[in-house]
């Protein structure tokens, strides 16, 4: 654990011991980005649209918040974390996705001792705890993989109806999926062979070839229909060996 990690952890302690959280190292966290609006650096760009995602919304342990909260190679961690505590409940962290070193941080608000931390009461933590499903499913689409922790929140099986409102949700915010280009590369290990792609111009979308995206499968699609499309054809019956419900 280097320096940064050092004081990310002592700051959060701090914290909860001063909320009233008793055994940290037992307790679990859910990350939230935060709802308020923020200008974003190229950098603070990549993070929330390509690092954020992976780890948002489900319950994780204090090694895991930290790994994913503090970017050793920058030395940097959020600008600010508001926490919400409710007793026997997960803590909720609302991060800024602008992400700083410690000065930079203390100058921001010298008087508080926990900085980045400072106490929040924005979410209600038992919808946030609900949706937790939803934010597994939405990991293992986005990232196309499964761990031992998606796993165990998703089951064996998902209804054909989420996983369509997944792909809503995530068209809404990409014009391509998979998200991620590495995805699209033959050779990969999560290669998909046809890519959604929406054209910026018309809004309409298609079905690519992954290997050459110029190549048009089916076009001039709305956005159910190239998800029925790419449901029908890439996925079936099962995903990374998750039974898919009609």
């Amino acid at each position: 654990m280097n320096k940064t990690s050092e004081i990310f952890q002592e700051k959060l302690n701090g914290i909860l011991i001063d909320l009233g959280v008793e055994n940290i190292d037992s307790i679990s966290f859910i990350i939230v980005p935060t709802i308020e609006e923020e200008h974003y650096t190229n950098w603070d760009d990549i993070f929330r649209f390509w690092s954020t995602p992976s780890f948002k919304g489900i319950k994780l342990k204090l090694n895991d918040v930290i790994s994913n909260l503090v970017k050793e190679h920058k030395n940097t961690m959020p600008l600010w974390i508001k926490v919400t505590y409710r007793k026997d409940k997960p803590v909720v962290l609302e991060i800024s996705q602008r992400f700083r070193r410690i000065k930079d941080i203390v100058d921001r608000n010298p008087n508080n001792l926990f900085a980045p931390f400072e106490v929040g009461n924005r979410y209600d933590i038992e919808q946030i705890v609900e949706s937790e499903r939803t934010e597994a499913i939405r990991i293992l689409m986005y990232k196309r993989a499964i761990d031992e922790r998606t796993k165990e929140i998703i089951g064996d099986e998902i209804h054909i109806s989420e996983l369509e409102d997944n792909f809503k949700s995530h068209l809404d915010i990409y014009r391509f999926y998979p998200a991620n280009p590495k995805h699209q590369n033959v050779g990969d290990d999560y290669y998909s062979k046809f890519v959604i792609n929406q054209d910026y111009k018309s809004g309409n979308f298609s079905i690519c070839d992954a290997a050459n995206l110029e190549h048009e499968i089916n076009s001039k699609l709305s956005k159910k229909e190239a998800i029925e499309y790419y449901v029908k054809h890439m996925i079936k019956h099962e995903i990374f060996g998750i039974k898919i419900k009609h």
